[in-house]
């Protein structure tokens, strides 16, 4: 007999399916070369407002670079830096992967 889940159960399923694909691609990324994130991500990676990630960046606790007026900041550096913060490593691929898909 085939047991089908319930409405909760696929819900649950289909959103760690979704956020599996969402790490698959982040990697690919990765794999590819983006190593950048904007500053609306790099803010929701770290946690941050606008300030901090100044602060950070100053402080050249996070490189950062520019094209143009616009800044980028190096995902291994936001890793870096929140691993200092002793955050767990599976928290932060956690972060930098929701951030990554916010914009």
């Amino acid at each position: 007999m085939v047991q089908v889940p319930s409405n909760e159960e696929f819900q649950a399923i289909e959103k760690r399916l979704q956020l599996a694909e969402e790490e698959i691609e982040f990697l690919k990324s990765l794999l590819l070369g983006e190593r950048w994130l904007t500053r609306k991500q790099a803010m929701a990676a770290i946690g941050c407002k606008v300030d901090k990630l100044r602060s950070l960046t100053t402080s050249r606790k996070i490189t950062y670079r520019k094209e143009g007026k616009t800044p980028f900041y190096e995902v291994f550096s936001i890793r870096d830096y929140l691993t200092s913060q002793q955050i767990d490593s599976k928290a932060i691929d956690r972060c930098i992967i929701s951030a990554r898909f916010t914009g």
